[in-house]
């Protein structure tokens, strides 16, 4: 790797959504930019304090802003990133598809070539670079892929979050951050869940579970499918703001709904916290989320779990790269149970599975 400076471009704002005639463009040393980026990376965030800031557009286009970074690689080139998050305190750049530019920062057509380059890869994904809502997308659709440990029931699981939390923060993962944007990196959740068991067919085992709307009517709808206790299963979230019913009368929701009758049914309530990491390489999104099942007549549920939640990237991803990443969080997790003297059990457990344990209600 080259030790030479990174480099932002600045551009017209307006170029990442519309070409422009007579594009200008200027090129600026960025001083000392984050630690720890590795080459190829797919996420490259920079203080705002070292970006420089609007200046003039000598062609009077308007200001010219911090639109691409570019990162030094081989041979002399440069890696294309693109501006996507702005927090005012730092701004988040992620890697443009397409391979490495070449050229000068000095000259002023290798400038302007530049900034059309990038502006028309940037535009090819604008649906989702320019739009908040979009930036994240599941690379998993219609899976869930989490490893749990059931902890014992005395556990702490506030402290523990929070100690997770605070090892993110400071670095303890080489290449994660605590993720970006999202209320640094630490959310929670207190809900309900009605879940009702699926034995036949074989196809459709598993479970459906309506967890009743916080602030609005009807349910979310958590539908699950799998054989067996296991890291990767079927998954398929469905909000269900017209869905009205009663508890008493969701075994009926789901004869209407998907033609399937449940074995049985139970209701627990789930607390949980959850630690969100976003690694730098890949752009991968995970949560090491820490939770207290309770059921009527159950003894508590308690477990970590680590999962992947979404993506922050244009590039190309598999499922065996999400997984290795996975793993990665897995053994580190188990690592910092060992370290803090929290016996464990890594036994996969569903909700299903401990409330199927604990009690067989009748259903009608």
């Amino acid at each position: 790797m080259s030790e030479r400076p990174g480099i932002v471009l600045c551009a017209p704002a307006a170029i990442r959504h519309a070409p422009l005639p007579d594009t200008t463009a200027s090129a600026r040393i960025l001083p000392g930019c984050a630690e720890d980026i590795q080459a190829g990376a797919n996420t490259i965030i920079v203080p705002a304090r070292l970006v420089p800031a609007a200046a003039p557009d000598p062609a009077g286009q308007s200001s010219l802003q911090p639109a691409f970074l570019l990162w030094p690689s081989r041979q002399g080139s440069w890696l294309p990133y693109t501006l996507m998050s702005y927090s005012g305190d730092d701004l988040l750049y992620i890697r443009l598809p397409g391979p490495p530019v070449h050229g000068t920062p000095g000259n002023p057509d290798h400038r302007v070539r530049w900034a059309a380059d990038l502006s028309a890869r940037h535009r090819a994904h604008g649906g989702q670079l320019n739009n908040h809502a979009c930036w994240l997308r599941n690379l998993l659709p219609g899976l869930e892929a989490e490893h749990k440990f059931t902890l014992p029931a005395d556990t702490d699981i506030w402290d523990l979050a929070v100690t997770t939390h605070q090892h993110v923060r400071d670095g303890a993962i080489g290449g994660w951050i605590c993720e970006h944007g999202n209320d640094g990196g630490f959310t929670q959740g207190d809900y309900t869940s009605h879940l009702f068991a699926i034995t036949r067919p074989a196809s459709e085992r598993g479970y459906i579970a309506f967890m009743p709307a916080i602030n609005g009517p009807g349910y979310l709808i958590r539908r699950k499918r799998y054989a067996r206790d296991q890291v990767l299963r079927r998954e398929d979230l469905t909000p269900a703001p017209e869905l009205t019913a009663a508890p008493a009368d969701l075994p009926q929701a789901i004869r209407d709904r998907y033609g399937l009758t449940p074995a049985w049914g139970a209701t627990y309530r789930r607390v949980r916290y959850n630690v969100m990491l976003e690694s730098l390489r890949t752009g991968h999104v995970f949560s090491i989320m820490y939770d207290r099942c309770t059921a009527e007549n159950a003894a508590d549920l308690i477990q970590a779990e680590v999962e992947y939640l979404r993506s922050r990237t244009l590039r190309a991803s598999s499922q065996r790269q999400i997984l290795r990443q996975l793993t990665e969080l897995r053994d580190w997790t188990r690592d910092l149970l060992a370290r803090t003297g929290i016996t464990h059990t890594e036994d996969q457990m569903s909700k299903l599975t401990w409330l199927r344990r604990e009690r067989r209600p009748p259903m009608a």
